[in-house]
């Protein structure tokens, strides 16, 4: 079973002040080019879209993924 992808306040209001689609972070945090151990405890996927590389911070918890924010490289 895939585990839900939810969003932290924080993911919300700064997804949609960058222009980050639900879709593009979905996709990065499912299909990475790049899975990276971030700070206390977060993973951090990258993913290309265009010219520009998506990185999605979030918490893997045993039943969801937690994003924590996301921003272009």
């Amino acid at each position: 079973m895939m585990k839900r992808i939810l969003y932290a306040e924080h993911a919300i209001e700064r997804i949609y002040e960058r222009g980050i689609s639900d879709r593009q972070v979905e996709s990065t945090v499912l299909e990475p080019d790049l899975r990276e151990e971030g700070q206390h405890g977060r993973l951090e996927a990258v993913k290309r879209f265009g010219r520009r590389k998506l990185r999605v911070v979030y918490k893997d918890l045993p039943s969801m993924r937690l994003v924590i924010t996301a921003y272009y490289d």
